[in-house]
């Protein structure tokens, strides 16, 4: 997205600070990248503001992503929701079912200005790499909710699915081709990237 010109990023129930970070990746393309983390666990929210003051461009929301026009209210203070932004759904839909995880992107996108993208990875639901996903969150004691291709095609109904359209996450790449070493089931997450209109 930042190779497109996209310089401002929100990162929904983004968890503790990783790298290389959404911000990291994108700056490598866009030094003045902004980006708003937004998260509920207490603990990510502890690094996600540490984080924010000490990177200029980087803004930490505390809240609950199901809240979206709160979100979008606190994204607003670093975020120019007037201009094109990438937001960021990376394993979050398969936490909810599958018409609340609908209704959450199209509200979310509502807000989003023409030109703008959406990322999303959600938990594939076929094959042995399927279960292994969902065997491991349900150790932890989260809910899980398995997602077909229809439905998870209809997560973009309204939008504009770029190539590769949803795929397996890892194999997904912008000019449309996959790592050639990847057998199609190989990973539990199918990915896509759509544009808003």
């Amino acid at each position: 997205m930042a190779s497109e010109g996209i310089s401002q990023f929100i990162d929904l129930g983004a968890g503790l600070p990783t790298s290389p970070s959404t911000r990291e990746t994108a700056q490598a393309v866009i030094p003045d990248v902004r980006v708003a983390y937004v998260d509920n666990d207490p603990v990510a929210v502890t690094h996600l503001v540490a984080l924010a003051q000490s990177c200029p461009g980087v803004t930490a929301v505390d809240s609950d992503v199901r809240e979206a026009n709160v979100v979008l209210a606190r994204v607003g203070e670093g975020i120019d929701l007037r201009a094109p932004a990438c937001l960021i759904m990376g394993s979050l839909p398969h936490f909810f079912p599958p018409d609340v995880a609908r209704d959450l992107v199209r509200r979310y996108t509502a807000a989003l200005a023409p030109g703008s993208y959406v990322v999303v990875s959600v938990g594939r639901s076929d094959g042995e790499a399927s279960e292994r996903f969902i065997s491991l969150y349900r150790q932890s004691g989260s809910q899980l909710y398995y997602y077909t291709a229809a439905e998870i095609a209809a997560l973009l109904e309204s939008l504009e699915v770029v190539p590769p359209g949803i795929t397996e996450a890892r194999a997904w790449r912008p000019d449309g081709t996959c790592a050639p070493a990847l057998s199609p089931r190989t990973g539990g997450l199918l990915a896509a990237v759509a544009r808003v209109r």
